[in-house]
């Protein structure tokens, strides 16, 4: 995945929410908006879990 904030991730996941949503989606295009979905929940998730660590580790000092 290229190199993008963890605000910019979920700035495009609520683009992409949006885009399912549209009435005019086109079949032939979940899939692809599902797999960047997926890419970019992981990316968010790997990001907390990095501030989690952290925030426990300042607070156990």
């Amino acid at each position: 995945m290229e190199k993008i904030s963890y605000q910019e991730a979920v700035a495009e996941l609520e683009k992409i929410v949006a885009q399912m949503e549209a009435p005019e989606l086109r079949i032939e295009n979940v899939k692809g908006l599902i797999t960047r979905a997926n890419e970019l929940i992981s990316f968010c998730r790997g990001e907390l879990a990095g501030y989690e660590e952290e925030f426990s580790s300042l607070l156990d000092k």
